[in-house]
């Protein structure tokens, strides 16, 4: 009895050989776009695990749970229904038993035939059943009726992975190569949607570099960033250069091609790069490239009609598109080895990865960061890490403990050498110079929490009329209205003053002719130091940058040995221009390897990077794995203000009568949420006290939104308010942004 005829779908109906006959279609789809990046193993493992991953679907129970959903005739076999009972085996636990373990060994290693085995077993991450459970399945069902034809064994049973048991690094890599591809290929034969394994890299015969350097050299030659970049497509590459000189072109012209991810720590960023790209006016016109972040599916819906953004969606989370702008916990998770992680790094194997501002992670992320790139260099993968400061401390450990080889030339610099003149200061703002420079000037003053921020900006608006404040603690709505705010003053003509915390480090583009900051890491002041003269030399003689001094956040926010060090470096260039190489040279003097060896700072980041090289197999999950990547404790609140007003419109029931039905379309439940998402505000639990706490209980059962007792300050006319405001805050606890 041969498998072939065998049912594999209901919806639309197919038999085993029809569904496989799709994945071998899809197989060869991909290894015509990147089967260079492949060697003739990896392509033979695929195929074979391709091949038999379903064969186990031939079992009695599975055969007549979809005969009953197609309505005919079911198997009858009283001892099997007995057998069978309540216990239900994943197919994927049966299929290697009809591998072809006698030709396998012949043309491979041990190794291979173990990574194709728990490529199969674990292509589903379903529900779990011992294999006492699976070898009786398959002496009571499988082996009486199939044993004529195929040359059946159950010894596979030993090469299985356990969970929760170790497994080396090197043999993890091969079986996720397999199995990720495997999961790739069977959810696009497996799709009723438009999807594809792959799409095509070219456009009108061009590959996006080719595009992006014709548009470059059209006005002007190469910088020199990007000739480098340009020259050395192979390599794993380090480049630091300054803001402003061309180093995310640089990054797409190393890129030559290949499957591409541009990863950038904000959502605000990574959409204007997208626009960049896909724009044919004001940039490049390539338009098989996507952004995937935690908001793309509400952005694809505001851009597209609902089938169009949907199925974008599913490309991109199936990482179908060439070129994919993203954040890096939608590749990095992988770290965690979760069973369903697998199609990450498989992908990245034949892909180039760009990291961009590095430095603006947290120890904890720069780890998996480390790890994943050792990870992706082992597959066959690249990378580049394009920074405007990249510390020391962390070469050390990619040198150290990844021993990636890599090229890292010398830095590039901006041609506007004296963009700032700074001045440190111990203590307070002066408030009388702030409003005295706004008279005539653009005036950013940023601080290191949102509490300080509605401090500073009550202290100067009743002197000042135009004087406005961005933080994190808006609703939705009122934040996108500020962020078009602050980017319309500083293109405009009018004077004034803007306070705000460091969302505006690197989220917005921004150029103010004045800065006044607290001072914070060495790393996050320079990003700060980008928002003032971000193109132009000055040529004042007095300074344009205050720093001071007000150590507001230390401890809560930032390392303190990290913020002294910054403080003890800075010193020196007081009342000074502070030239793009002494930038440079300012944060490789805080973040060397000498100096933090012994900090808390360094030490977290290697106790990070230790555990991920010990984590044994399928230790996490999915959920689990996510929520410990983003290492971001924030829940999304609702004014009770706010509440009242929308349950009394009517709008709370109507929402909660889409968003909680299971049987609402993904397009309108998504349209729906978003419409309530317009009134939320994401904040760090911990900045409340204990007399005023989120309700317990979610305003919707399928979305965890929290009601508080706290009051909410916005004019929708003037724009003017402090946001989300609580009397009784937890002084510990202040939320950064």
């Amino acid at each position: 009895m041969l498998v072939d005829n065998f049912l594999a779908k209901t919806s639309p109906e197919q038999t085993i050989k029809e569904h496989t006959d799709k994945l071998e279609m899809c197989f060869h789809k991909l290894m015509h776009y990147y089967g260079e990046y492949f060697s003739e193993n990896e392509k033979q493992a695929i195929f074979i695990a391709l091949k038999y991953h379903d064969y186990g679907k031939v079992n009695y129970q599975f055969q007549n749970k979809l005969l009953k959903k197609l309505e005919k005739p079911l198997l009858h076999n009283q001892d099997l229904d007995e057998f069978y009972g309540d216990m239900s085996i994943p197919h994927g636990y049966l299929s290697p038993a009809f591998l072809p373990y006698e030709s396998m060994i012949g043309d491979f290693d041990k190794e291979w035939v173990i990574s194709i085995i728990n490529a199969i077993y674990y292509h589903h991450t379903r529900q779990d059943c011992s294999k006492e459970d699976v070898h009786r399945t398959l002496e009571a069902d499988i082996y009486p009726r199939f044993q004529n034809d195929y040359k059946l064994q159950n010894s596979y049973l030993s090469k299985v992975f356990k969970k929760g048991i170790f497994v080396e690094l090197d043999r993890w890599e091969r079986y996720a190569v397999v199995k990720g591809i495997l999961n790739r290929l069977d959810y696009v034969a497996s799709s009723n949607d438009d999807l594809s394994i792959e799409l095509d890299p070219l456009q009108n015969g061009q590959r996006y570099d080719e595009i992006v350097e014709s548009k470059l050299t059209s006005n002007w030659k190469l910088r020199s960033v990007q000739e480098e970049m340009k020259d050395h497509t192979d390599e794993n590459m380090i480049v630091v250069a300054s803001t402003g000189i061309g180093k995310t072109e640089a990054a797409l012209l190393w890129g030559r091609g290949s499957k591409l991810f541009y990863t950038l720590p904000l959502k605000v960023a990574i959409n204007a790069i997208y626009e960049r790209i896909r724009d044919s006016t004001e940039g490049y016109g390539y338009e098989n490239s996507i952004f995937l972040h935690s908001d793309s599916l509400s952005l694809l819906m505001q851009e597209d009609a609902d089938a169009d953004a949907l199925t974008k969606y599913r490309r991109s989370k199936l990482f179908s598109y060439p070129l994919t702008v993203c954040t890096v916990d939608q590749l990095f998770t992988f770290v965690y080895k979760y069973l369903g992680c697998e199609m990450i790094p498989a992908t990245l194997k034949y892909s180039k990865v760009v990291i961009d501002e590095i430095q603006s992670y947290s120890p904890d992320i720069l780890a998996k960061i480390l790890f994943g790139l050792k990870i992706i260099d082992h597959l066959g993968g690249k990378f580049a890490i394009v920074t405007a400061t990249f510390p020391p401390i962390l070469e050390y450990l990619i040198k150290n403990k990844t021993k990636i080889a890599y090229r890292k030339p010398t830095p590039f610099l901006s041609p506007y050498e004296t963009r700032h003149m700074i001045s440190y200061v111990e203590g307070d703002f002066d408030y009388l110079e702030i409003l005295r420079n706004s008279v005539s000037k653009k005036v950013l003053v940023i601080c290191n929490t949102v509490n300080r921020a509605c401090e500073v900006f009550q202290n100067l608006r009743h002197d000042c009329r135009n004087v406005h404040l961005i933080h994190s603690r808006y609703q939705k709505r009122h934040r996108d209205v500020l962020e078009a705010e602050i980017l319309k003053f500083s293109d405009g003509d009018e004077n004034g003053i803007w306070v705000s915390t460091q969302i505006v480090e690197a989220s917005l583009d921004i150029d103010f002719d004045e800065l006044y900051t607290e001072m914070c890491p060495a790393d996050n002041l320079l990003q700060r130091l980008g928002r003032c003269y971000r193109k132009r030399n000055y040529s004042g003689t007095a300074p344009n940058v205050h720093i001071h001094n007000t150590r507001s956040g230390v401890s809560s926010i930032y390392d303190p040995e990290i913020y002294d060090l910054s403080v003890e470096r800075l010193k020196q260039y007081d009342n000074k221009f502070f030239t793009e190489k002494e930038k440079i040279s300012y944060v490789e003097s805080v973040y060397s390897h000498e100096l933090l060896k012994n900090t808390q700072y360094f030490k977290k980041l290697l106790k990070e990077y230790n555990s991920l090289e010990k984590f044994a197999f399928s230790d996490f999950s999915k959920k689990e794995a996510t929520e410990k990547f983003r290492d971001i404790l924030t829940i999304t609140i609702i004014p009770d203000e706010q509440y009242d007003i929308l349950l009394n419109n009517g709008m709370i029931d109507k929402l909660r009568s889409v968003i909680d039905n299971p049987h609402t379309k993904t397009s309108r439940r998504q349209k729906y949420l978003d419409d309530l998402m317009q009134y939320t505000i994401s904040v760090n639990p911990m900045i409340f006290s204990k007399e005023i706490m989120p309700d317990k209980d979610s305003i919707c059962s399928s979305v965890k939104i929290y009601r508080v007792n706290a009051k909410y300050d916005f004019d929708e006319e003037s724009h003017m308010g402090v946001g989300l405001t609580i009397q009784s805050l937890n002084e510990n606890f202040s939320n950064q942004l």
